[in-house]
Order: C-alpha cells, then structure tokens, then sequence
C-alpha cells in the first residue's frame, strides 16, 4: 500500500531545503505521479534563508507560498512543526498549539486546521487536540484521549480518559 500511495523526498545531497526546492520538487511528483497530499517534516529544518532578519516575516511568506502551491496543484499540505519550549504553569504543562509553534504567530493565523498531537510523560495516552479549523464543513474544535498499543504498534480511544 505504501508503495503504491506515498513518495518520499528526502534532502540527500548534504545541502539544505528550502522551501522553494521541496514545492519545486513536489510539484513535479503531482505531475508525474498524480499526488494530492505533502507532508512536510519537520518544519525546522527548512532553510528559511539569511537574508531576512525577521522570522515571523519569513514563516508568513512561506505559509502563504504553500497555500499558493495547494491550491495551483490541488493538494493538502501538512506541516509537523514541533512547539516552542513549554514552561510550567502550575506545576503543569500546557499543551502548546498554533501560537506556541516558535517563529510566528502565523502558525496560528494562517492555518486552516491546526492539530497538536501531545504524549502524556510517563503514560501510553495521547491528546489530540483540534485548535483551529477554519471551515465548519471539514470539522470542529475539540479534543480525544487515545492509548497506545505497542504490541500492535497502533492507537485506539482511550475511553478511561477525562471528560
């Protein structure tokens, strides 16, 4: 199945991608391959370039130059972007979302749905969480519990979860 649906790009050639080479590169996979969907991951290690000094600006122009690609080609673009360090409040950990992601706060403003994935330490249970979805027809804010299975290496509901 695998083989028959995804492709993987990777940066082999020692350099660094940005993010004009990987829609460059995907692009050519849509045409050849009839893709819809990219996964780029992670989001830090694109080059975003030195010739701005201001990241929040940099981030915003290429979220906008992906949209652009997404909708010239017809595809999702998903991006796994990891949160800014997370101080305790409380002695607890908040779970970070689109505003946590560090560099801009365009993370939050110009995603149509942001989703944080966040592993309970010391426990198989994860939140996933909806933070944003721009678009009633696609779905809604809210939240699941899920437990991991190592033995079968997949998720289920975790229905012993807090409401």
């Amino acid at each position: 199945f695998i083989e028959d649906h995804f492709v993987f790009m990777e940066q082999a050639d020692g350099g660094t991608a940005n993010i004009e080479s990987i829609l460059d590169r995907a692009a050519a996979i849509v045409m050849r391959n009839g893709a819809r969907g990219l996964v780029i991951d992670p989001f830090n290690y694109i080059d975003m370039g030195a010739d701005r000094e201001r990241q929040d600006l940099s981030i915003s122009d290429m979220l906008t130059k992906v949209r652009m690609f997404a909708l010239a080609y017809e595809a999702h673009v998903w991006f796994v972007a990891h949160p800014k360090k997370m101080y305790k409040i409380d002695g607890n950990t908040p779970i970070p979302d689109g505003y946590d992601i560090g560099g801009s706060a365009s993370w939050f403003s110009k995603t149509d749905i942001g989703i944080t994935v966040h592993r309970e330490k010391g426990t198989t249970r994860t939140l996933i969480r909806s933070w944003k979805c721009r678009f009633k027809w696609i779905g809604s804010i809210g939240e699941v519990y899920v437990s991991y299975d190592p033995v079968t290496g997949t998720y289920s509901e975790d229905v012993f979860a807090p409401t």
